[in-house]
C-alpha cells in the first residue's frame, strides 16, 4: 500500500498541476514580464555593487574563502614599486661582441605558417559596459585576438530547422498528447480545455466496476496515461488492455458487418480487472475515436502500426540539378576568415555586406542568364543552412564572455563564482591603472607603446554584385600608437609577402624598436609595450626572444610587454582601425578598391585632426623567420628559478633587462594583484652558451 500511496499523491499532484496551468498566451507573457523586470533587477543591483565593491576589493592570486575580498586595494597601489627590488644576478649570462642580423625569411610556408593567426569566436566591445572607458562615439570594433583558451569549439548552423524547436505547432501537440489546455491552429483559434476524468459508470452496469476500481486508483490510471505525453505509447497502452471476447453463443450471418467484441481491462496492484467500455473511457478522459483508431491500426502480431502521417512519400521533390546549382552558387561566395575565430571552429563566414535574399536574387539572375531552372527562396535557405555552417560576418561590439556569463547566471551560480569574477574584475581595473600611470611617463627616455592588428582588408571591394564573387586578396594592417605621444604607425602587407604570424608580427616590432633607437639616441631608453594576450602573435617565445636580441644589439636599458586582462583588451589601436574603417568606407561610395596601395592611400589621409598615420609598406624582404632564430639560441621560458613550471598563458608582466656588463635577465609576474617578480629559468644544455648570433638562412 505504501508504493500505491506514492502513486496516488503523484498523479493527484499531476491532476492539480494541469488544472494550475495557464493559458500559453498567459504563460508567455508572464515568463516574459518575469524575465524583463528579473533582468532589470540583476543588471541595477550589479552595476551598484560593482562600483562599490569590487573596485576597490583586493583580491589575493590564490583566494579561500576566509579571505578578506573587501580589502582596500589603495594600500596596494601606494606601496607598488613594479620594477623595483629585481634580483641581482641572473641565471642568463650573454655577452654580445658583434651586432648579427637575423635571417630572412625565405619560406612563407615553413617560416611563418606554424605561427598563424589565432583567432577568435568571442567578440568583446570598446565601451563593455564601464564606467571609466569612453571610446570614440559611434565606434564599431571588428578586432580582437585573445585565444588563451583552447578548448574546441565546434558551432551548429546559427539558424535552426522550422518546427522543430519552440514552433507554435510543435508546443500544441506536446500540449495536446499531454492533455493540457492548448490553443487550436486553425483559423478559429479554439481554446481547447485541458482533458479530465470523468464520472465512472451506473450502478446498473453488468459488471460492477465502481465496486471493483474506487476513484484513488482510476486518478493513479488518468495521470499515468496523460503524463506518457506520446500517441504511439498511448496507442500501444490501449491496445495492451483490450482483449477479444468468444461469446459462448454464435449466430453468424452471411455478408454480417459485425465485428468480433471487445472487453476492457485495468491494471490495479498488479491485477487485471475487466471495466466497461464506458468506465474505461472516462478512467482515461477520451471518447471512441482512440480506440476505433487502435483497432484499425491493430496487426495480427498484436502490434500497432506506427503514425504513418507525412510518410506518404508523395511530396515535391526538388530535381537534383537544382541542389546542385544552388550548392555551386553558395560554393562560389568566397570565404574570409573572421578576426574573432579560433582555429578549431567549423563554421565558416562570409562577406556581411549582402543578405540571404541578395543571394537569392543573385542565384535566380545567374540561372536566367544561363538558361537553367531555379529553386525557390525556400530551398536556397533549407540548402543554405542545413548543408552548409555559414554565417554572415558582421562585426559586433565585443562583449567579456566571462563577465557576459556571470550575469546571465543564477543566484547559486553567481554567489559559486563570486571570487573568480571579483578577481577578474580587479585584475581589470589594475591593468588599466597601470597601463594610465605609463601614459604618464613623458620623458625622452621612456617610449611606453600599445600594438594590435587589425581585421582583413579584402581585396577587390566594391559595390557592384560581381565584387562579392571574387576571391579575395587580404591586406594586413598591424599598428602601433605611442600612449604618451600622439604618433600612430601602421605597417600594411598583403598576402602575396607574408601571412599575419608571430614572424610577421615580430618583424614589425623589431622595425619600430629600431626606430626609436635611432630617434632617442638613449642608452637608458627603456620601452613599455601593451597588447592582447594572442598566443600566436606576441605571446610566445619568439617574441621574447625578439626581445632579447633587441637589448643585446640595441641601445635600449630594458623592455617590458604587459597584456591586457582577457576580454578587456581595447585600446588606442581600436580608435586608429576605426577611422580607417570609415575612410574605406566612405571612399566606396564613389569608387571600388582594386589594390593594396589603394589601401595605403586611404590609411595614410584617414585622420583629419593631429598627425598623420606613418604607414610602412612592408615587403617579402622586410620579415624575418624567428623560428629558426629561437632554434638555435636554444632560449626557453618554460620554468622559473624555482623549477615550477611556466605557462606563457598565464603571464600578466615580462621584463627584459641589460645590465652593465652585457648579461640579459628577464623576469615575469602571473598575478598584478601580487606584486612579485619571479625570474625565468632558462638554463639548459644548449641555452647556457648561447649566443645571441644567427647563422644560415632558410
Amino acid at each position: 500500500m505504501h508504493r500505491r500511496d506514492k502513486l496516488l499523491k503523484l498523479a493527484l499532484d499531476l491532476q492539480a498541476e494541469n488544472s494550475a496551468e495557464p493559458s500559453t498566451s498567459q504563460k508567455s507573457r508572464r515568463v516574459s514580464c518575469s524575465s524583463s523586470q528579473s533582468s532589470s533587477s540583476s543588471s541595477s543591483s550589479s552595476s551598484s555593487s560593482s562600483a562599490a565593491s569590487t573596485i576597490g576589493s583586493y583580491v589575493s592570486g590564490s583566494i579561500k574563502s576566509s579571505d578578506n575580498i573587501y580589502r582596500p586595494i589603495a594600500n596596494s597601489l601606494l606601496q607598488r614599486k613594479v620594477f623595483e627590488s629585481l634580483p641581482s644576478t641572473s641565471n642568463l649570462q650573454k655577452h654580445v661582441t658583434n651586432q648579427t642580423e637575423l635571417p630572412r625569411q625565405r619560406s612563407l610556408s615553413t617560416g611563418s605558417r606554424s605561427s598563424t593567426l589565432s583567432s577568435r569566436a568571442g567578440d568583446f566591445s570598446p565601451d563593455d559596459n564601464d564606467s571609466d572607458y569612453n571610446p570614440v562615439p559611434d565606434r564599431i570594433i571588428d578586432e580582437s585576438s585573445d585565444n588563451e583558451q583552447e578548448n574546441l569549439i565546434i558551432l551548429p548552423p546559427k539558424k535552426k530547422r522550422k518546427g522543430i524547436i519552440n514552433s507554435k505547432k510543435l508546443i500544441a501537440k506536446q500540449l495536446r498528447n499531454s492533455g493540457k489546455e492548448y490553443v487550436s491552429l486553425s483559423k478559429s483559434k479554439k481554446n481547447v480545455p485541458q482533458r479530465s476524468m470523468g464520472p465512472p459508470c451506473s450502478e446498473r452496469c453488468r459488471l460492477k466496476c465502481f465496486d471493483k476500481i474506487n476513484d484513488g486508483d482510476r486518478t493513479i490510471i488518468f495521470g499515468l496515461y496523460w503524463a506518457m505525453g506520446c500517441v504511439t505509447r498511448q496507442r500501444d497502452f490501449i491496445s495492451k488492455n483490450l482483449t477479444v471476447i468468444k461469446p459462448k453463443y454464435s449466430y453468424k450471418k452471411e455478408n454480417s458487418n459485425r465485428k468480433p467484441k471487445h472487453g476492457f481491462h485495468l491494471t490495479v496492484n498488479g491485477k487485471q480487472i475487466r471495466v466497461c467500455k464506458i468506465f474505461f473511457k472516462n478512467t482515461l478522459g477520451i471518447n471512441d475515436r482512440p480506440i476505433r483508431t487502435v483497432l484499425e491500426k491493430l496487426c495480427d502480431s498484436g502490434m500497432v502500426e506506427s503514425d504513418k502521417r507525412g510518410k506518404h512519400g508523395n511530396q515535391v521533390k526538388v530535381v537534383d540539378e537544382v541542389i546542385q546549382g544552388i550548392k555551386s552558387h553558395i560554393d562560389s561566395i568566397p570565404r574570409i576568415e573572421s578576426h574573432y575565430l579560433r582555429k578549431q571552429t567549423s563554421r565558416e563566414y562570409i562577406d556581411g555586406g549582402k543578405s540571404l535574399s541578395d543571394l537569392y536574387r543573385d542565384y535566380r539572375k545567374l540561372c536566367e542568364e544561363e538558361g537553367k531552372p531555379a529553386g525557390e527562396i525556400h530551398t536556397y535557405r533549407k540548402i543554405f543552412h542545413k548543408d552548409y555552417n555559414i554565417s554572415f560576418f558582421i562585426p559586433k561590439k565585443d562583449m567579456c564572455e566571462f563577465c557576459t556569463s556571470y550575469e546571465n547566471m543564477s543566484q547559486i551560480e553567481k554567489e559559486t563564482n563570486e571570487l573568480k569574477y571579483l578577481e577578474h574584475h580587479t585584475e581589470k581595473e589594475l591593468s588599466r591603472i597601470e597601463k594610465n600611470e605609463d601614459k604618464q611617463k613623458g620623458q625622452k627616455s621612456y617610449v611606453v607603446a600599445c600594438y594590435d592588428l587589425q581585421a582583413v582588408l579584402p581585396l577587390p571591394m566594391g559595390k557592384t554584385s560581381s565584387f562579392y564573387y571574387k576571391s579575395k586578396l587580404n591586406v594586413c594592417n598591424f599598428t602601433i600608437c605611442e600612449l604618451n605621444k600622439d604618433n600612430s604607425y601602421c605597417y600594411v602587407w598583403s598576402e602575396v609577402d607574408a601571412l599575419r604570424g608571430a614572424n610577421e608580427i615580430g618583424s614589425c616590432v623589431l622595425k619600430f624598436i629600431t626606430e626609436k633607437c635611432q630617434t632617442v639616441d638613449d642608452p637608458n631608453l627603456e620601452i613599455i609595450f601593451y597588447s592582447d594576450n594572442c598566443c600566436g602573435q606576441q605571446k610566445n617565445q619568439f617574441m621574447f626572444s625578439l626581445y632579447m636580441y633587441a637589448l643585446a644589439n640595441l641601445s635600449i636599458k630594458s623592455i617590458t610587454h604587459k597584456f591586457l586582462i582577457s576580454g578587456h583588451t581595447q585600446n588606442e589601436n581600436d580608435n586608429v582601425h576605426s577611422v580607417i574603417e570609415k575612410s574605406v568606407k566612405k571612399f566606396l561610395k564613389s569608387s571600388p578598391i582594386f589594390v593594396p596601395d589603394q589601401y595605403i592611400t586611404l590609411i595614410q589621409t584617414a585622420r583629419k585632426r593631429g598627425n598623420s598615420y606613418n604607414v610602412n609598406a612592408m615587403s617579402y624582404s622586410d620579415f624575418y623567420n624567428l623560428k629558426d632564430f629561437v632554434q638555435q639560441c636554444g632560449i626557453k621560458f618554460n620554468k622559473n628559478t624555482d623549477g615550477d613550471a611556466v605557462r606563457l598563458s598565464e603571464i600578466k608582466i615580462i621584463k627584459f633587462v641589460k645590465e652593465d656588463n652585457g648579461a640579459i635577465k628577464y623576469f615575469i609576474r602571473l598575478r598584478l594583484q601580487k606584486i612579485i617578480f619571479m625570474r625565468l629559468n632558462n638554463v639548459d644544455k644548449h641555452g647556457l652558451g648561447a649566443q645571441l648570433t644567427v647563422s644560415g638562412f632558410l
